[in-house]
Order: C-alpha cells, then sequence, then structure tokens
C-alpha cells in the first residue's frame, strides 16, 4: 500500500474512534454512527459525537 492511502485510512478511523467520558475505555463506532451520541458498549454511558461538548 501506498502512504497516502495508509493516512487517509487511518484518518478515518481517527475519526470513528470514542472515549466513553465516564469509564475511559476506546471504542470504534459504525460510520453510519459518526454524527450521533452512542451509549458505551462497556458501562452504558451516552458517549457524544466528537467534537461535541458535553453537558
Amino acid at each position: 500500500m501506498s502512504i497516502p492511502v495508509i493516512s487517509a485510512t487511518l484518518a478515518a478511523i481517527k475519526g470513528l474512534k470514542r472515549i466513553c467520558p465516564q469509564c475511559r475505555q476506546e471504542q470504534l463506532v459504525p460510520r453510519g454512527k459518526k454524527q450521533a451520541t452512542v451509549p458505551c458498549r462497556f458501562c452504558g454511558a451516552l458517549i457524544p459525537p466528537s467534537g461535541h461538548p458535553q453537558k
């Protein structure tokens, strides 16, 4: 693979990775839920989309 392809892939994955504000576990969210608030798979707390402030 070329460097640009690897860079694009890593950038896409980074946008899907979230850290739970409660338990601090990392998880990847499906591409279709990138802009949605999702529950943590580990503790059930709601994780807002990346770049959105917590209430």
